[in-house]
C-alpha cells in the first residue's frame, strides 16, 4: 500500500533539499550542483527532488526568498532593538540592499561587469550607508532635536 506524505512531510522534505542545496551552491556555486547529487546527498532517489520542485532553478529560487526573509527578519529586529536609531524602513532598506548585490551577482555571472564594484564594496558601502543614517540620528538626538 503506498505511503501517503501529509503537509508536514512535504514541508520537512523540502526544507531539508534547501538546507542541502544551500551548503552546496554556497560551496560550489550554482552550476556546480545537480539534481542527482542533491538526491545523492538527501539519500533518496534522483527523481524524488523533481517531486517537490521543478528543477534547479526553483530549488535556487526558494533558497533565495528564504534567505532574504531570514535577512530582512534580522534586519528588522535590528532596527526595532535601536529604538529608532536608523529612522528608515528596513524592509525597504532590505530589497535595496538586496537589489543592488543581486543585480551586480547577475552581471558578474553574465560577464557584462568588467570595471564594476565587487560584492564586498557593495556590502560595505551599504553597511556604511546605515551606519552613518544611524550616527546621524544619534547626533541628532543627543543635541536634543526630533528626527523624521
Amino acid at each position: 500500500m503506498p505511503r501517503y506524505l501529509t503537509e508536514k512531510d512535504i514541508a520537512d522534505f523540502r526544507a531539508e533539499l534547501c538546507r542541502v542545496a544551500t551548503e552546496r551552491f554556497a560551496r560550489f556555486g550554482y552550476e556546480g550542483v545537480t539534481m542527482r547529487q542533491l538526491a545523492e546527498a538527501l539519500g533518496c532517489s534522483p527523481k524524488t527532488p523533481y517531486r517537490y520542485f521543478k528543477d534547479k532553478a526553483d530549488i535556487l529560487a526558494t533558497v533565495r526568498a528564504q534567505a532574504f526573509a531570514r535577512f530582512a527578519d534580522t534586519l528588522e529586529a535590528a532596527a526595532n532593538e535601536a529604538e529608532g536609531l536608523i529612522d528608515v524602513d528596513p524592509e525597504l532598506f532590505g530589497w535595496s540592499l538586496w537589489a543592488a548585490t543581486h543585480g551586480v551577482v547577475m552581471l558578474a555571472q553574465m560577464g557584462m561587469l568588467e570595471h564594476g564594484p565587487d560584492y564586498k564594496a557593495i556590502s560595505h558601502f551599504h553597511g556604511a550607508l546605515m551606519l552613518k543614517g544611524a550616527a546621524t540620528q544619534r547626533s541628532k538626538k543627543s543635541k536634543g532635536r526630533k528626527t523624521k
